[in-house]
């Protein structure tokens, strides 16, 4: 994966409101597919613009020419550089796409590379690696607090494009509860069309997040899920995330129980 048009919205919006100071880090070093959107499928949905990037770029009034977004050997640098989000520092398991940070993600990373990054992005990484927790947890060591993790991950619609597809009870059973981070944003993204939805905290309601109760209200086809977390001095270390709805469920019983003792 990488930064296609759905994720560079998604970026140009961040921008607006987000400046890291300090270190960048993209997981994978991502490609730009701005000089292969006429054969992306999520581009009849723009076809009505000539640059969907450049479109996107004006309606912000940001100061920028897409075109300027292009590198020669297509990765996706010079997107964060020109957005604001600074000299960005990339991580992957091989040097095969000339990473500056060799690491298996499998593994815990160095002590040394805690808290040194403001804003980490991954734009479809994780789903490749085994060892997902470890992977989660190595981001959340390497952010500094008040720093950012954002993520276009896949939701639904991609089978074999890695390992897993997450789902959103990682942001908020994961990210929002066990690591007491704060979620500035979860949603569902359609890769094929502008469609998305704003999905909250299944704890709320103590009801799952699932696709059959709004069907006309998801996004179809290949969809992303788009999160925002960030590191709050709260943050924890190590631990373990349980779902939502059980935890809602757990603590009604285990107030009802409580009750009914005092009861007798």
């Amino acid at each position: 994966m990488g930064i296609d048009l759905t994720s560079f919205g998604q970026l140009l919006d961040l921008s607006m409101s987000f400046q890291p100071k300090g270190r960048t880090l993209m997981l994978g070093r991502q490609n730009f597919f701005f000089c292969r959107i006429p054969t992306r499928g999520w581009l009849r949905s723009w076809r009505k613009s000539t640059d969907p990037f450049q479109e996107a770029v004006d309606k912000r009034r940001l100061p920028l020419r897409a075109a300027d977004l292009v590198q020669p050997d297509g990765y996706a640098e010079k997107v964060f550089i020109a957005l604001g989000f600074g000299q960005i520092e990339s991580m992957d398991v091989s040097n095969f796409e000339a990473a500056t940070m060799i690491w298996d993600l499998n593994q815990p990373v160095p002590s040394e590379w805690h808290g040194q990054f403001d804003f980490i992005f991954d734009g479809g990484t994780i789903e490749h690696i085994f060892n997902a927790p470890t992977a989660f947890e190595n981001v959340h060591s390497m952010l500094r607090v008040g720093g950012r993790f954002v993520a276009a991950t896949p939701l639904n619609g991609w089978p074999g494009h890695g390992i897993y597809q997450f789902g959103p009870e990682l942001v908020w059973s994961y990210w929002h509860r066990a690591k007491q981070c704060k979620v500035h944003a979860c949603r569902a993204l359609s890769r094929d069309s502008a469609a998305k939805l704003e999905i909250p905290d299944p704890a709320l309601s103590g009801k799952r997040t699932e696709w059959t109760d709004r069907p006309d209200d998801f996004p179809t086809g290949a969809v992303y899920l788009w999160y925002d977390v960030e590191k709050t001095s709260n943050s924890i270390g190590p631990s373990v995330a349980q779902q939502s709805d059980y935890v809602t469920k757990w603590a009604t019983s285990d107030a009802s129980r409580q009750l009914n003792e005092g009861r007798t």
